[in-house]
């Protein structure tokens, strides 16, 4: 079972990319808040955004890509950078505007850009963040303490076989 300091940490994250990616003009295709047991992934939210045809449709996703640690810095108050998918994704759309090729500093300060877009945005949302923050918690308690029951009568169920062919 994960922590309950997971379990918040996740379920900040995520929401911070569900409020962001829903203020920001992604249309919610689902939320997916499920631990994921020994792994670092606790959830995923999937958007559908329109084509990013310009500049600011490109950042609005880099925003929301971002969303997820800016709402855990804001929750905790510690300042880290983004690791991962979320921050590869954000530095691929980075490249995208600015060329593959382009200096690592100028994609650096958009990815930089971006959480500060992220922070500003999710502060002023913050109760919405909560609430649905604190929903996701209640739902991954339930959601690990079946996978772990699950686990259990697997493994039951596995020696239980070994058992009756040994037999």
């Amino acid at each position: 079972m994960m922590s309950d300091d997971d379990y918040d940490r996740v379920a900040v994250h995520e929401s911070g990319h569900a409020i962001a990616g829903a203020l920001l003009g992604a249309s919610p295709q689902s939320i997916s808040l499920v631990p994921v047991p020994e792994s670092l992934i606790g959830g995923m939210v999937q958007l559908r955004f329109r084509s990013a045809v310009n500049a600011d449709d490109i950042r609005k996703q880099i925003t929301v890509h971002l969303a997820g640690v800016s709402a855990e810095r804001i929750a905790t108050g510690e300042t880290f950078q983004p690791l991962g998918g979320d921050a590869d994704i954000a530095w691929r759309l980075a490249q995208r505007l600015y060329g593959i090729e382009a200096n690592e500093d100028v994609l650096q300060a958009e990815i930089d850009a971006g959480i500060e877009r992220a922070e500003a945005l999710l502060r002023k949302h913050w109760p919405t963040v909560q609430k649905l923050a604190e929903a996701s918690r209640a739902w991954f308690h339930v959601v690990d303490e079946f996978q772990c029951a699950m686990l259990e009568a697997g493994a039951e169920a596995e020696a239980l076989e070994i058992r009756a062919d040994g037999e």
